[in-house]
């Protein structure tokens, strides 16, 4: 908990922590992206990318927004020492969870066919998108898990979960001989579960033990789902802004062009996982302050991280812009140079991009609607305007600028009128009350 003073040593133990397990998860995704490069070439590479993005972006209506639900309501319950509440939310989003995973297969198993030509271009992949199953279970289950520990505060359990799932499971697996797509997907997917499977008994040992009350149960439920299923298509616009314009690429020219524009957009998330740590530990903090009214406090840490988040922005575009193309020819290999140019434009999209990664949980934490979802729609709309409307070889990459300049210019005006009051007759005093009242559901 941070008070009006300052970030408390706890909360600053927490960022540094949080700093270096997702600096460590950097590292380990640039050298993944090296092994694919060179295990299966342009064309193999322009398999995986396209699978794993189908990846990121299936899992997030399957999650219902539990991710932040989980954090926010958990981390609301451990700050006012409601015991009774935080076990609901626990069991109420273990609920969700069996239900949307269930409904997630049958569709998958479903039409693979179709859904393989829609997201992977073309219906010969249709075994991809059922071994898709298990990697987008086992992501949905940590980012749930990941989410609860949040809440709980229990940072160091959680960072050890990202860390190990995030950055040394996928390099294990990519070193595994005779390594394919789709036995990758699978294997990560198996593995994944099974380590969230051990981290949820390690939270059910700490963790108050859920009430016999099956009011308190659905109310939970209620309260989840009321604040996450909102924020799903945001989240789903989020992943269609880094999906989109890689199968658009490989529908108009193929998995060799998709890998160019997938690794400009791996770099511009890469640059936003600069600010990735901030998320985690703000969220429930500044939720925590929300619900007991602490808005001075809320205006003195977003503050600091505004301020020294866009000059680490404009740093790190700026550096990478720089080396570019040494970056390619002495890591990726020579075959890739040719991308140098389409990289270097879609690059000037991460400055926005980081605005909009650093500041979204703020909007999270002080606000029950979906701010964020908003501007990600709107930022989906710019894109699919610039994208189909400009007639040029570089419509794409445009359209990617466009876009992140849409999210994070309104994600900094939304930030602003609500942290500092610049909305007239709106004073920021007023947020954290109106924010609390709105998240508390009526009994039946």
């Amino acid at each position: 908990m941070t008070g009006s003073g300052g970030p408390s040593r706890q909360f600053r133990l927490d960022l540094a922590v949080t700093f270096g397990t997702e600096f460590l998860i950097l590292g380990a995704s640039l050298l993944v992206l090296r092994l694919a490069t060179q295990r299966w070439g342009p064309a193999g590479f322009g398999e995986y990318v396209l699978a794993r993005r189908t990846l990121g972006w299936v899992q997030l209506p399957v999650l219902c927004g539990l991710h932040l639900a989980l954090a926010r309501y958990v981390s609301m319950a451990v700050a006012e020492a409601d015991r009774d509440r935080q076990a609901s939310y626990l069991a109420g989003g273990a609920l969700i969870l069996l239900a949307s995973l269930t409904l997630m297969a049958v569709v998958l198993l479903g039409a693979p066919g179709q859904l393989a030509f829609l997201m992977l271009g073309t219906s010969d992949a249709a075994p991809t998108i059922r071994w898709l199953i298990l990697p987008i279970a086992g992501q949905v289950l940590h980012a749930a898990v990941y989410g609860a520990l949040r809440g709980q505060r229990m940072m160091r359990s959680a960072n050890g979960l990202q860390a190990f799932n995030l950055g040394v499971v996928p390099i294990a697996v990519l070193l595994l001989p005779g390594i394919t797509v789709p036995r990758l997907l699978a294997t990560l997917g198996l593995v994944w579960i099974g380590v969230c499977l051990c981290a949820v008994a390690g939270l059910l040992v700490v963790a108050p033990r859920v009430q016999a009350d099956p009011a308190a149960l659905r109310r939970a439920v209620r309260e989840l789902l009321r604040y996450g299923i909102p924020r799903v298509p945001g989240e789903v616009a989020l992943g269609a802004l880094f999906t989109l314009p890689v199968i658009f690429a490989a529908h108009l020219s193929g998995t060799v062009e998709a890998g160019r524009i997938s690794l400009g957009l791996s770099l511009v998330q890469l640059t936003g996982a600069l600010f990735a740590p901030l998320g985690p530990v703000l969220l429930p903090t500044i939720s925590a302050q929300v619900a007991l009214a602490q808005m001075a406090a809320v205006r003195h840490t977003v503050t600091r991280m505004a301020v020294g988040g866009v000059l680490l922005a404009a740093g790190a575009v700026s550096v990478l812009e720089l080396l570019c193309g040494w970056l390619f020819r002495v890591f990726f290999g020579a075959e890739y140079v040719a991308a140098v140019p389409l990289v270097r434009l879609i690059l000037v999209a991460a400055v926005p991009y980081g605005v909009y990664v650093l500041l979204r949980s703020v909007l999270d934490a002080v606000h029950y609607q979906p701010m964020n979802s908003r501007n990600l729609v709107y930022a989906i709309c710019a894109f699919l305007a610039v994208a189909v409307l400009v007639k040029s070889s570089l419509a794409l990459p445009l359209a990617i600028v466009g876009a992140m300049v849409v999210l994070g210019g309104r994600t900094a005006y939304d930030v602003y009128h609500s942290v500092y009051g610049g909305r007239p007759g709106a004073p920021p005093a007023a947020v954290g009350s109106s924010i609390d009242a709105q998240t508390r559901v009526p009994d039946p």
